[in-house]
């Protein structure tokens, strides 16, 4: 019987193996037209078996002298009209800009509108113009779908550029230049502009999934996906997997309103198998999450690079900033490495009443996760809502050094008591079973009388080291010694009686710092000879070396956690593993 499910499949299976033709043959046909940017017509689907009839094809840029593309909407510029089932696609090559206003687009949570590229890999962002507009930016889409992965089934993405392709090519040296969708600035916003813009930039939704997408190389946050202000207020919902973020200023991740949860969205988030690396600020910036959310599996290496000239002080120094609005909330089998201010930033947020549905059987959860390689505390946790019980399980906390090694304070900070300081006085807290550094205690109470907390099985000793496949540095790396260079101190504490600014920084040898060069390219640099101030490591060889993997400027980033080790076994990192280990994914 011929059904139109059965003509779907027929017509799907038709397009897998005239994919797989397109891939190992050379095209018998003539191409159509790759420059008129237009609605796919039936010749387009039968050249490239990615692309249906209706679907919006953009070949070049609209803008700018065809640099960027701009579809604004409204009455005065392109309103790209699709119904559900039609994606955008974006022929392969470099743009300064992407905007794009999906208002006129169909989606549904099932069937998002897909934006996607087409022939090869789509980068964005390097421009020498005078402004901030280096972003892709998309809005007003109810339902989205950004990715560049390929995927024939879906119809996405291109086989040559596959990014980490599920941990098969983990190992390349680098992979996070080859992902199909590639925001990658070069520096040139601070270089031209003197400040960083976002790398992708989502806002005005209902529903958005990311995946298969590297946003690195100068921005400011590499994914900002959030709504500010929104009319009215609700509940979104945010997904977010397989992507690679960092080398920028600000965060890898900018999820959700950072400031206040009232009159603003909330966020179901999921958040898994990401990649972060080097980022000036925190690694993740989660807030207003509500129940269902889920961060899991992610790993990052450094962040909080910028800290002794940060764009703000003393507030984006940390290692994960996460705030909720109710419970049901989990974070586990994360490994984060490397900051300079507290592994946790952890508050609860009040959404206003009627918005949220907290249960004493709903808790927040915080299991089988590592954090280390901080200069301060375990962090600080705020008032919850009375109801709301926290479980932090089987964590392990690494090495976390005395505030007096914050070279930025002209006055050394005193010890707390305990690493994590408990501002709490009306929320169940339970800490069972997690590993934590000598030198203080846990946790200590600075409201209340700590009658609200449990404490049970946890171990006071040195956390086992944490052995990536192949990061490009040896396994004894001090993480915090890997730092964003600059010649003087910025926005420095104001506390200690005076601050640090414009004072030069010292280096010593064996510090290593990251810069980049006239050409915007990313480079690593060893101190050689210790020193004060402006001496720029691309320009100083007395006092810096270049290193270098292969010939290559960065390193392999191979960030999944080897197999048969402590972390590997107890199923934290990347689901992905090396090639012939074995132990658990």
């Amino acid at each position: 019987m011929d059904t139109p499910s059965l003509r779907s499949r027929f017509r799907r299976t038709a397009r897998l193996a005239a994919l797989v033709l397109t891939v190992l043959t050379p095209a018998l046909t003539a191409a159509p037209d790759t420059v008129t940017n237009r609605y796919a017509t039936a010749a387009d689907a039968d050249h490239w078996p990615t692309v249906n009839p209706g679907d919006y094809i953009f070949f070049r840029g609209n803008n700018d002298n065809g640099d960027d593309i701009y579809a604004a909407g409204g009455k005065k510029f392109l309103k790209i009209q699709l119904p559900v089932g039609n994606k955008i696609l974006i022929f392969a090559g470099d743009y300064e800009r992407i905007l794009i206003n999906g208002e006129a687009c169909s989606g549904t949570p099932e069937q998002p509108t897909i934006v996607t590229n087409l022939g090869g890999q789509v980068r964005w962002g390097n421009s020498t113009e005078s402004n901030q507009y280096r972003s892709l930016e998309l809005y007003n889409f109810q339902h989205l779908h950004l990715t560049g992965k390929f995927d024939p089934e879906n119809q996405t993405g291109d086989p040559h550029f596959r990014g980490h392709h599920a941990g098969a090519a983990m190992d390349s040296g680098d992979y996070y230049q080859r992902y199909g969708l590639w925001g990658n600035p070069k520096w040139t916003g601070p270089v031209h502009h003197g400040s960083h813009g976002n790398g992708v930039r989502i806002h005005h939704f209902k529903s958005v999934k990311i995946d298969y997408v590297a946003s690195w190389g100068g921005y400011f946050a590499s994914f900002n996906v959030k709504t500010d202000h929104p009319k009215p207020p609700g509940e979104v919902e945010v997904d977010i997997q397989d992507c690679f973020g960092g080398f920028g200023e600000g965060e890898a991740f900018y999820l959700s309103y950072s400031t206040k949860a009232a009159d603003q969205d909330i966020t179901r988030l999921t958040l898994k198998n990401n990649i972060t690396a080097f980022t000036g600020a925190e690694a993740l910036q989660t807030d207003n999450l509500a129940e269902g959310s889920v961060i899991e599996n992610n790993v990052s290496l450094g962040s909080a690079t910028f800290y002794r000239h940060p764009f703000q002080a003393r507030y984006q120094d940390n290692l994960h900033q996460l705030s909720f609005v109710e419970g049901g909330v989990t974070v586990r089998n994360n490994i984060l490495v490397g900051t300079h201010g507290a592994l946790h930033n952890f508050r609860y947020r009040d959404a206003g009443a009627g918005r949220t549905h907290p249960a004493a059987d709903k808790p927040v959860t915080m299991r089988n996760n590592y954090y280390g390689f901080g200069r301060t505390t375990i962090g600080y946790m705020w008032q919850g809502d009375g109801i709301t019980p926290y479980l932090f399980s089987n964590n392990v906390y690494g090495p976390i050094s005395v505030p007096a090694s914050d070279d930025t304070l002209s006055a050394p900070a005193a010890n707390d008591p305990g690493f994590f300081n408990l501002g709490n006085s009306n929320t169940a807290i339970t800490f069972d079973g997690n590993i934590y550094p000598p030198g203080r205690d846990l946790v200590f109470t600075s409201r209340g009388n700590g009658g609200n907390v449990t404490a049970t099985r946890n171990l006071q000793q040195v956390a086992p080291p944490v052995r990536f496949a192949n990061s490009g540095f040896p396994d004894d790396t001090d993480w915090r010694n890997i730092t964003f260079w600059s010649a003087t101190y910025r926005n420095t504490p104001k506390h200690s009686g005076r601050n640090k600014d414009g004072q030069p920084i010292p280096y010593q040898a064996g510090d290593i710092v990251i810069c980049y060069d006239q050409s915007g390219d990313t480079r690593f640099f060893q101190c050689v000879q210790p020193h004060r101030g402006g001496q720029h490591p691309t320009t100083s060889p007395e006092h810096w070396k270049q290193l270098t993997w292969n010939g290559r400027n960065l390193p392999p980033l191979d960030l999944r956690i080897r197999g048969n080790t402590y972390y590997n076994r107890r199923g934290m990192g990347l689901t992905y593993k090396p090639a012939g280990t074995t132990g658990s994914p």
